[in-house]
This record gives C-alpha cells, structure tokens and sequence, in this order.
C-alpha cells in the first residue's frame, strides 16, 4: 500500500491516499475530524465508502448507520446520506422505532429524528394504541425539541384518515399534496 496521509476521524487514524480523497472526498483533506464522535466501525464504513462509493451491505448495525449518516452530514455528502435514508427506511419498524429515536436523540441526529416522526405518522393508528410506547416517544422529543414534540401531537391527534400527512407539513413546510412512507410528495387533486 502506498498510503501518504494519516486521517482522523473520531479517535481512530487511518492511512489514505491523497489523490482518492481529493477527487471523492476533499474535505478529509481541509479539515480535521479528530473530535467527531463515531465508532471504528462508522468510521471504517465511511472510508469504505469513500474509496468505493458502496455501502458493505443492508445488514449494518443502527449504530453505524448513525456513525455514517454523522459523517456524512460533516463533509456533506449528500448521496451518502440519502442511501442512510434508505437503510433506515428498510430497517424501521415497529420493535425499532424507539430505540432508534433514543439513539439518534443521544447522537443528535435530527434527520433521523423526523425520519421516525414520519414512521409515526404513517402508522399512526398503532401507535394511538400503544399509549405507553407514545408517552415515551412524547416524553423524549418533549425533552429535546418542542417543534418535533408539538408536530408529533398533531399527527397523533389528527382523526383525519384520508390525508395522514396533513399534519405533518407544518413540519416540513410542503404547501401541496401529502408524503408517503417513501418521502415522496404526492398531489392532491384539489392541491394540482
């Protein structure tokens, strides 16, 4: 191997090339990113990506998924996050949905946050009925932003069953039509 830099990222020091991030990832080189908080895991997935532009498989854990959504939201690389996106999406579910909100609140990772708002929203007749997972889910977002927390309230308390969503833009301002579980903007016929 014919490495020429030493990269930091998080408390972990890799040997890279110069030329391969200079073309796919410039800022490793610009900045430094010694105090960013991910596992060697994350990390390694990361570089992994970098070199390859392929995630290792579906089968990463919620933990690296999150290292990897941090880092790339660091050196925005957008395409990166967008296939997190993805792998949240496969992976969420109902036994999921908390324990990925308390990690993604630990970490500070809002996208994820409102990617389980938007899980919510989609089931929200399940978790109407699960009073104490929803309290949980309150008492989280109540202690860590008041705007997820109140977007969240609307959605459970909205009795509409045609438009799901309808609630949920005030959130992500969308003016017209509603989202579905893919993120995609649908239009209304009255909104086109």
């Amino acid at each position: 191997e014919v490495s020429d830099i030493d990269v930091s990222i998080g408390q972990f020091t890799f040997k890279l090339h110069t030329p391969i991030l200079r073309i796919r990832c410039p800022q490793l080189l610009k900045e430094s990113f010694s105090d960013l908080d991910v596992s060697q895991n994350g990390a390694k997935y990361f570089l992994q990506y970098i070199y390859s532009g392929e995630l290792p498989g579906w089968d990463m854990s919620v933990e690296d998924i999150l290292d990897l959504w941090k880092c790339a939201t660091v050196v925005k690389l957008s395409c990166l996050l967008h296939q997190c996106k993805i792998l949240i999406d496969k992976i969420l579910d109902f036994e999921i949905a908390l324990p990925l909100m308390k990690l993604a609140i630990s970490r500070d990772v809002k996208s994820i946050v409102e990617q389980v708002i938007f899980f919510i929203a989609y089931e929200k007749d399940y978790f109407r009925d699960k009073k104490e997972e929803t309290q949980e889910f309150i008492q989280l977002l109540g202690s860590y932003d008041k705007s997820f927390l109140k977007t969240l309230e609307l959605i459970l308390n909205d009795d509409t069953t045609q438009r799901p969503y309808r609630t949920f833009r005030t959130l992500k301002n969308l003016k017209i039509g509603k989202i579905t579980k893919n993120f995609e903007v649908l239009l209304d016929d009255k909104d086109s």
